[in-house]
C-alpha cells in the first residue's frame, strides 16, 4: 500500500512505523527511511519523524467536512516604530478600522506581514496583540502564519498559536533547503501541524515566491492521510486549473476544503467555482470593493461585479507600478495610515526590502488621489452589505 492511497492518517503512521511496509508513491519505501531518520520528540521541539500525529490528539472540529471561513481576511501589515521594532501599540485601533470596513477576519504574520524579516519573540508578540484584539472585536477570526525554515522554531510557533487561541494555523514550506519531493514537504507539515492538534490547519501555497511549485493537487493528496487537523489551504497562485483540480480531490474524498484565494486580481473568477473566501493584501483599506464585488456576483449582476474587479485589479497595477511588486507592503502602510486618518504611522520595512524614498512616497500619493478620484472618490469605500 502506498502513503498517498492511505484511507486514513492512522494507515498512514503504519506505513510509516513500519506495519504496512510497501513502497510509497514516490518508489521508495517509507517505512525503512523514517526508521533511519527517526529522532525523540516531545509536544514540539525536536521531531520524531517516525510518528508525527499522535492519535489521541486528533482534532474532531478540524476533520470536519464543510467549510470553516467564509469571506475576506487581511493579510495584516507589521508595524514597525523608529528603531525598527516591531510596534503592536496600534494593533486594537487597527482592527476596529477593518472589522468597520468589513473584514471577517485577519491572516497574521504571512508575507505582508514580514514574518520571515521577524524574530521568533517578534512573532509571538504579533499575534498575541492580535488575538487581543480578536477578544475585544470577536467577528474578527484570527489565522496564524507559523512557518519558518526551521521545523522546530515553527513547532515552537504553532504550540504558541494553539495555546493562546487562533482560529486556525498555515504554514508555507521552507525556502532556503526546498523539500525536494511532495513526500518530503508532506512530512514538514505533518511535523509542525501536529504541535497544535486541535487547531485547523491551512497549506500556504505561494509558488512564485517560495520556489517550491508541486501542483497543490499533489501536496493536499499527500497532505490529507498524515494531518487530521487539514482544513485547506491558502492558494496564492493564478494557475486556476490547479485550484479546479484540489476542489475535485476534496469532493472525492468527502470534503469541501477552505481553498482561500490570496491573489486579490483573481477574486471574481473563483467565485463560479465555490471559493467563499479570500486573503488579499488590498483588504488593507480596499476591503469594500470586493464586498461590493462578492454581493453583485451573488444578486447576478455580473456587470457591476466585473467593475468591482476592474477596480481591485488596477488598484494593484497601480500601486506595483509605482514602487514595484514586492515593495507593495511599505505601500500599503502609506494607503492604510491614510485610510485610518493618520492615527498611527505604520513605519517602513525590515531589511533586506527596500525602504520606499520620499520622492517616490509623493508620486504614490499623488498616483493614490487620482485613482481615487477617477473610480468614485469617497464612494470608493462606501459598502453595499457586509457579508
Amino acid at each position: 500500500m502506498s502513503l498517498r492511497n492511505a484511507k486514513s492518517w492512522e494507515e498512514a503512521r503504519d506505513i510509516a512505523s513500519g506495519k504496512r511496509g510497501h513502497a510509497d508513491a514516490f518508489g521508495e519505501d517509507l517505512a525503512s527511511k523514517v526508521a533511519k531518520r527517526a529522532g525523540n520528540g516531545a509536544a514540539y521541539g525536536a521531531v520524531d519523524r517516525s510518528n508525527p500525529f499522535p492519535k489521541s490528539l486528533a482534532c474532531p472540529k478540524a476533520c470536519g467536512t464543510k467549510k470553516l471561513f467564509k469571506g475576506l481576511y487581511c493579510p495584516t501589515l507589521t508595524a514597525l516604530g523608529a528603531d525598527g521594532a516591531v510596534d503592536v501599540s496600534g494593533i486594537m485601533d487597527y482592527a476596529k478600522f477593518l472589522v468597520d470596513d468589513g473584514t471577517n477576519g485577519v491572516f497574521v504574520g504571512g508575507t505582508a506581514g514580514m514574518s520571515m524579516s521577524l524574530s521568533t519573540q517578534e512573532r509571538k508578540n504579533l499575534l498575541e496583540a492580535w488575538v487581543a484584539a480578536s477578544k475585544k472585536y470577536p467577528t474578527l477570526e484570527v489565522i496564524a502564519h507559523i512557518g519558518a525554515q526551521s521545523v522546530e522554531e515553527s513547532r515552537d510557533l504553532a504550540a504558541h498559536a494553539e495555546s493562546i487561541g487562533v482560529a486556525g494555523i498555515s504554514a508555507m514550506t521552507p525556502v532556503f533547503f526546498k523539500p525536494s519531493t511532495v513526500e518530503l514537504l508532506a512530512e514538514f507539515i505533518a511535523h509542525i501541524a501536529a504541535a497544535a492538534p486541535r487547531t485547523p490547519f491551512l497549506y500556504y501555497h505561494f509558488p512564485d515566491i517560495t520556489g517550491v511549485a508541486f501542483p497543490m493537487k499533489q501536496v493536499m493528496a499527500a497532505l490529507h492521510p498524515l494531518v487530521p487537523t487539514l482544513r485547506g489551504a491558502k492558494f496564492t497562485s493564478t494557475h486556476m486549473w490547479d485550484l479546479g483540480d484540489c476542489i475535485d480531490l476534496g469532493k472525492s474524498l468527502g470534503t469541501d476544503w477552505d481553498l482561500m484565494m490570496g491573489f486579490d486580481g483573481q477574486t471574481l473568477s473563483t467565485l463560479p467555482m465555490g471559493i467563499t473566501s479570500h486573503i488579499g493584501i488590498s483588504c488593507n483599506g480596499m476591503t469594500p470593493t470586493w464586498n461590493r464585488m462578492i454581493r453583485a456576483y451573488e444578486r447576478g449582476d455580473m456587470k457591476a461585479a466585473a467593475r468591482e474587479q476592474e477596480i481591485g485589479r488596477k488598484w494593484f497595477a497601480m500601486f506595483a507600478g509605482e514602487v514595484g511588486l514586492w515593495n507593495m507592503g511599505h505601500a500599503c502602510k502609506i494607503m492604510l495610515a491614510e485610510r485610518m486618518g493618520y492615527k498611527h504611522d505604520f513605519g517602513a520595512t525590515k531589511p533586506p526590502q527596500k525602504v520606499i524614498p520620499d520622492n517616490e512616497i509623493a508620486n504614490l500619493k499623488k498616483a493614490w488621489a487620482n485613482f481615487k478620484k477617477e473610480w468614485g472618490g469617497a464612494k470608493l469605500f462606501e459598502h453595499e452589505g457586509l457579508l
